[in-house]
């Protein structure tokens, strides 16, 4: 029988096994995941809002304009994200000066 006998689905859950193994806080750990998801399902909320893939010309002219920073109040404290920018500031799924995003954690639940 091998070492790693992991029949997991997730390839995350090497990464974390690793990270607990290191001695990481496990409510750091937790939070950066969280920051992860936030930032990746902005990315491709603003793919289906331009209709277009990172680096593809728009039809109407509007593409990516980079990220901006955001500081938001979870449940558990505070995280700082990458909010994605489009160039005609369309695209709002965090509106400006809303810091407070609670729920958030049962949000991600109820996707499950």
């Amino acid at each position: 029988m091998s070492k790693k006998d992991n029949n997991s689905k997730y390839p995350i859950s090497d990464s974390i096994d690793a990270m607990l193994k290191s001695g990481s806080d496990p409510v750091e750990m937790i939070n950066e995941m969280k920051k992860m998801i936030l930032e990746r399902a902005m990315s491709a909320e603003l793919d289906y809002h331009l209709q277009t893939e990172k680096h593809e010309k728009s039809k109407d002219g509007n593409y990516r304009n980079g990220y901006g920073s955001k500081k938001l109040l979870i449940d558990n404290g505070e995280l700082g994200i990458k909010t994605a920018r489009d160039r005609d500031g369309s695209f709002t799924l965090i509106p400006k000066r809303q810091r407070h995003f609670k729920g958030f954690d049962q949000q991600i639940l109820s996707m499950y």
